[in-house]
């Protein structure tokens, strides 16, 4: 078995951690709208946009 590089094998699991804290944003929004609660969970959805973005080369 080859192991890919790290930044190949963190990519998978990023993408699966963002759309978890989509649906996590989506569900709390429906239950508690305009909660900070929110914005923390968008500040984590950005930051892993960045590092996908990174990872990811564009």
């Amino acid at each position: 078995m080859t192991l890919l590089p790290i930044d190949e094998r963190a990519l998978p699991i990023l993408q699966e951690e963002r759309k978890r804290l989509q649906s996590t944003y989506d569900e709390c929004s429906k239950i508690i709208p305009g909660s900070p609660a929110l914005d923390k969970i968008t500040e984590a959805i950005d930051a892993i946009d960045a590092e996908i973005s990174k990872r990811s080369g564009l």
